[in-house]
């Protein structure tokens, strides 16, 4: 049709229906996988072993607080080295979830003071022997084993030691400024436990417990 006039020679031009969808902002998809910004360690050394890949070293490394990623080469982090961090210079470690075996991990590393471990982790035999300036550690729920664990962690003044524990075999000996330990119901074995803390001054036994050998020798 054309279009209308209005009685003084002027055009009205024809009303057109907006195309639907023209020029209309996309609503971004929020459902979608985010991307992960976490800023991992960068020159660990790794190496290859069964499932996956452990950290074998500092390698390059220079970071004091260390986040260790959760995979590499394409393949899950599923463990840690004996004694790969010793020696190092790290002052924080944060551990991804995966690894469940921190046998040895950090033991001798003097300037550790604090590490984030995940659920998921049960063995922690001498995991942080000798770290003389580790303050700060909270156990997962899914530890068995800490026999050693802390051995020498000087300046360590107070832990409470996680339900499913059953044995704390040399776990504290010659924490020298350890103060007071809480131990639950489910520990039996103390053999060693608190040799050389000089600083204890209170420790309450759970029922159950079969083995104190040795446990405060040298406890002053």
């Amino acid at each position: 049709d054309a279009p209308l006039g209005d009685g003084g020679g002027n055009v009205t031009p024809p009303v057109q229906e907006p195309n639907q969808g023209e020029n209309t902002p996309a609503t971004p998809d929020t459902d979608g996988p985010t991307e992960d910004t976490t800023q991992y360690s960068e020159g660990l050394a790794f190496e290859k072993v069964d499932g996956g890949y452990a950290v074998a070293g500092i390698g390059t490394c220079t970071d004091e607080s260390v986040n260790i990623p959760a995979t590499y080469m394409g393949e899950p982090v599923v463990g840690i080295k004996e004694s790969a961090f010793g020696g190092s210079k790290i002052k924080h470690v944060t551990v991804p979830e995966g690894v469940t075996n921190l046998f040895r991990a950090f033991n001798g590393c003097y300037e550790l003071t604090s590490a984030s471990l995940p659920e998921g982790v049960t063995n922690m035999f001498y995991t942080f022997a000798g770290c003389g300036a580790l303050t700060d550690v909270n156990l997962p729920s899914t530890v068995t084993n800490i026999s050693g664990a802390f051995a020498g962690c000087s300046s360590l003044t107070h832990f409470d030691v996680p339900e499913g524990i059953t044995s704390l075999y040399y776990a504290f000996s010659n924490c020298t400024s350890l103060k007071s330990v809480t131990i639950p119901d489910g520990v039996t074995d103390l053999f060693a436990a608190f040799q050389g803390c000089t600083s204890l001054e209170s420790v309450t036994l759970p029922e159950g417990v079969t083995t104190i050998a040795s446990a405060f020798s040298d406890c002053k």
